[in-house]
């Protein structure tokens, strides 16, 4: 992903609810319903809580786009593997634009959260 906003979480659920914060804030300052932001919310609790559960620590990169914002979960440690459950998985089916593993190989998800217009 290119510019963007990054957050380090520690593998603790102290400090899970940052990414939680910084997802609800992004989709919300698009404009978007209360609904699209209780989406966002539950979407980074489902897919942070899969490592945070594990004791992983996780990178969080946010990234504006049209319409929706992308989020890559990514553990710094790419020798460890979080699986999602079926529960986590059928949960972000319904509230997310769309998750599925990487792309390019690394270890880790990326999230669509859908968004209002972008300015």
């Amino acid at each position: 992903m290119g510019n963007g906003l990054r957050l380090e979480v520690p593998g603790d659920s102290l400090y899970a609810f940052a990414p939680r914060v910084v997802a609800a804030w992004l989709v919300a300052g698009t404009g978007a319903e209360i609904d699209a932001v209780e989406d966002a919310r539950l979407a980074i609790d489902e897919l942070v809580g899969a490592f945070v559960a594990a004791g992983r620590a996780v990178d969080v990169t946010f990234e504006e786009g049209d319409g929706v914002v992308t989020v890559e979960v990514v553990p710094p440690d790419q020798s460890l593997e979080v699986s999602l459950s079926p529960l986590a998985q059928r949960i972000l089916a319904v509230v997310a634009a769309g998750c599925g593993p990487l792309p390019d190989g690394r270890k880790g998800y990326r999230l669509s959260l859908r968004a209002g217009a972008m300015s």
